[in-house]
């Protein structure tokens, strides 16, 4: 008999299908290839007689009414404001995940990644701000400093066994780190005249958030709907809502309501009481005691994991296959029409961007994480070396999808959002070429050394 797997063979046949399907769904390559290509096919349209369009497309006014509330908005808005608070709840709970158990939760052990993230976030800034000071496009100076987690995790995917497990983390933590940082500028800076009033509101509905999480409640339906309530106040204060999503996900409860040991021991009594009321042969509706205990297991199995596991479980797929790419879809559809190459080339936006992902991002990466170190205030980890770190800052220079957030964010004049997104595109291209090959080519110069020491012995 299979004890690994209980159903019957037609079930068994089925779920080994289905099993293809969730290896993709949690895929961080295939996330990123279909975001990429999203981001392709809208920059080819928009080089084609479509581009009027398309464009026409994403300004469709829509009216959302709840009651007597009545928002009005157009489609690249509810994409870029509603559906991308997925996106943001994702982070919320890596977020989280990362303070409960992961890399930060150890001050010491999160230092090089964390001093290593601020050093990738000022060296863009400084770099933007040489190339737009006294200008007014002086206000992107927040669009290269945010590292896109999906691309830069499926480069090292690709790369394998070329780079040690520890350097993904490090990356992991350093891209968390970042969007940490990025969130905090978009909520302090890229805000337009706040309604004190609605603020107010909103500190309400986030403290209903902690009350129920301090009094236990673990009903993950009350908090998303708390979590809209929350979103309309952010919409309504002039605080970018997807902001919202991050408070929501910091709120979701990460322990469970079912007491693991308690549920370890009442779970083997009701599988004795299972097997010994099974009477093989039987039809199962004629066997009570034996569904009726099937029944009570399933339903407090389902209360053993953590609200914060089930949603992580529920919103990936939506934000990695669907927000993302719609996002990328929307928003990289640069014309070039318009412009003539050489005024995008050199314009200063595109410049600040394209030098601050490229240059300032390996830049700060490499010389914080090095400081770091020799001030004794964190170490390398295992396995990782120098060109590791370097290679790792330099693929830091992918900025694609909270590089274009802020953009929306920076400029109303679509020119300088013009310029500012092929800044993005092409440093993103760019430094994941740069950063791959980077990181390959040491690896092979390594492993020849190897070679050549052990043939001289």
């Amino acid at each position: 008999m299979n004890t690994e797997d209980p159903y019957i063979p037609p079930v068994v046949r089925r779920r080994q299908r289905l099993a293809i399907l969730g290896r993709l769904k949690n895929s961080t390559i295939i996330g990123a290839v279909i975001m990429l290509g999203a981001a392709i096919l809208a920059f080819t349209l928009a080089n084609t007689p479509l581009h009027s369009h398309i464009g026409s497309f994403w300004q469709t006014e829509i009216l959302l009414s709840i009651g007597n509330l009545s928002i009005q908005t157009t489609l690249i808005h509810l994409v870029n404001d509603l559906l991308m608070t997925t996106f943001f709840i994702l982070i919320g709970l890596e977020i989280k995940f990362e303070l409960t158990v992961g890399e930060f939760r150890d001050l010491r052990t999160a230092a090089l990644p964390v001093l290593a993230a601020v050093g990738g976030c000022l060296f863009p800034i400084i770099i933007y701000l040489a190339f737009n000071w006294g200008t007014e496009s002086v206000r992107g100076w927040g669009i290269p400093m945010a590292t896109d987690i999906a691309f830069t995790l499926a480069v090292l995917t690709v790369l394998g066994s070329r780079i040690p497990p520890s350097l993904k983390i490090f990356l992991s933590t350093l891209a968390i780190a970042d969007d940490i940082f990025a969130i905090l500028v978009i909520a302090i800076f890229y805000g337009n005249s706040l309604d004190l009033i609605w603020i107010g509101i909103a500190a309400l509905i986030f403290g209903v958030l902690i009350l129920m999480n301090r009094r236990h409640v673990y009903a993950l339906g009350a908090y998303l709907f708390v979590g809209i309530l929350l979103w309309i106040a952010f919409y309504l204060a002039n605080i970018h809502p997807t902001l919202a999503g991050i408070l929501l996900a910091l709120a979701i409860p990460s322990s469970s309501k079912v007491d693991p040991n308690a549920f370890l021991s009442w779970g083997n009594e009701r599988l004795q009481e299972m097997s010994a009321s099974f009477k093989p042969g039987e039809p199962l509706l004629a066997q009570t005691s034996y569904t009726r205990n099937t029944i009570r297991l399933h339903n407090i199995a389902r209360s053993a994991s953590p609200p914060m596991v089930t949603l992580m479980e529920l919103i990936s797929p939506v934000a990695v296959f669907i927000a993302l790419p719609i996002f990328a879809f929307a928003n990289a559809g640069v014309s070039l029409a318009q412009e003539s190459l050489a005024g995008v080339v050199c314009s200063q936006v595109t410049l600040g961007v394209f030098l601050g992902l490229l240059i300032g991002k390996p830049l700060g990466i490499f010389l914080f994480s090095w400081l770091s170190v020799k001030l004794k205030i964190a170490k390398l980890a295992s396995g990782i070396r120098w060109d590791h770190i370097l290679g790792s800052g330099i693929l830091g220079g992918i900025g694609f999808t909270m590089a274009i957030f802020i953009a929306n964010l920076s400029f109303a004049d679509p020119k300088y959002l013009t310029f500012a997104k092929l800044g993005i595109l092409s440093a993103s291209l760019g430094a994941s070429i740069i950063g791959a090959l980077f990181l390959v080519l040491w690896h092979r110069a390594r492993a020849r050394q190897k070679t050549k020491s052990t043939e001289s012995l």
